[in-house]
C-alpha cells in the first residue's frame, strides 16, 4: 500500500463524474455525497515518487462496492494522436470533441475529448500494447488505432480514422 497517492476516479459512463482524493494507507473510498454512478470507471493514481498507474473497474449496482487495486509503475508513456474523418472528397479532416478511450489488455484506462483540431494527449499510460477508439457523437462515426506504448518522453503516436456505421 502506498499512502499520500493522488487518486483520480472518472466515469467512463454520462454524466463521466470524476472524484479526487488522497489515499491513506493505500486505501481511498469514494462513497456518501461522492457515491460513484453505475457503470464503468477509471482510476488514475500517481504516488510522491511519480509513480504512476490506472485501472477500470465498473460499478454494477448502484450502493455496491467495489474494490480495484492499482498498480503503480515507473514506466509509463504517453499516447497521444488525431482523429480524423474522411470528407466527401476523400481528404482526412480532423474531428473535434471525439471521445477517446484508451484500453490495454487489462480494460479501459483512460477518457478524453480530442480537441478542436481533433488531437488528444493521454499522459501515464503503462508501457506495452494500448488500443485506441474514438467516437463522434455528431455523425456517430467510429474507429480504433493500435500501438506500444515504450516510455520515455516520445509520445506513443496514433491517427485514429473514423468510419461511419451503418
Amino acid at each position: 500500500p502506498v499512502s499520500g497517492a493522488r487518486v483520480e476516479l472518472q466515469g467512463l459512463d454520462m454524466p463521466r463524474d470524476v472524484r479526487r482524493g488522497t489515499a491513506t494507507a493505500g486505501v481511498i473510498a469514494f462513497d456518501g455525497g461522492d457515491a460513484v454512478a453505475e457503470g464503468p470507471f477509471v482510476i488514475t493514481a500517481i504516488d510522491p515518487n511519480g509513480f504512476a498507474g490506472r485501472k477500470s473497474g465498473r460499478v454494477v449496482a448502484d450502493g455496491t462496492a467495489v474494490t480495484v487495486d492499482v498498480f503503480l509503475f515507473d514506466a509509463t508513456g504517453t499516447v497521444a494522436g488525431r482523429v480524423v474523418a474522411p470528407d466527401a472528397a476523400g481528404a482526412l479532416l480532423p474531428v473535434p470533441n471525439a471521445e477517446v478511450v484508451i484500453s490495454n489488455a487489462s480494460g479501459p484506462l483512460a477518457f478524453t475529448l480530442a480537441d478542436a483540431a481533433g488531437v488528444f494527449a493521454v499522459p501515464l499510460v503503462p508501457v506495452g500494447p494500448y488500443t485506441v477508439e474514438a467516437f463522434d457523437a455528431a455523425t456517430a462515426a467510429r474507429g480504433r488505432a493500435s500501438g506500444i506504448v515504450l516510455g520515455g518522453s516520445q509520445p506513443a503516436a496514433v491517427t485514429i480514422s473514423l468510419e461511419a456505421m451503418g
